[in-house]
């Protein structure tokens, strides 16, 4: 997704664009398509893979995350946790839970096959985070903090 300061403040003329890039025929050459040209909201941040259709974003400026149909450009707001999402950023999907931070914290919940989640979780608090990664067999918090999940 992209927005730059220079069309954030213009919707829907300006609005967020998604595109697909494909590296897997040609890694110096990948194939660019536009995917959708959502009208709401402006400022994606983090993107995750919800399931072969459906893309979750986290909209910084709404303090939520949004769902997006790349095959019909449909976006809607899919998730939102008031005191969880202020300056919502980095954002993944692992194992039937969603993961985001926002806050100076890392947080979780579990996510629904219909594009809702469960209650929020706070996995870690303190720090600066922006975007994060998620290891194939979870991840592990530093041992100081004493905490593992997956």
């Amino acid at each position: 997704a992209n927005t730059t300061s220079d069309n954030i403040w213009d919707p829907p003329k300006n609005a967020t664009h998604v595109w697909e890039v494909d590296f897997t025929k040609n890694s110096d050459n990948p194939k660019i398509k536009l995917l959708c040209r959502p009208m709401a909201p402006t400022g994606f941040n983090g993107l995750a893979r919800f399931n072969d259709t459906i893309l979750l974003a986290t909209a910084s400026f709404q303090d939520s995350i949004f769902a997006i149909d790349a095959r019909t450009g449909r976006t809607w707001e899919a998730i939102k946790q008031e005191s969880l999402m202020s300056s919502i950023n980095g954002i993944k999907v692992s194992d039937n839970f969603v993961y985001w931070t926002a806050n100076s914290a890392l947080y979780r919940a579990q996510l629904y096959p219909n594009v809702t989640a469960g209650t929020g979780q706070l996995i870690f608090q303190g720090g600066a985070f922006d975007d994060f990664a998620i290891a194939p067999n979870g991840f592990a918090l530093n041992s100081t903090y004493g905490s593992n999940y997956k």
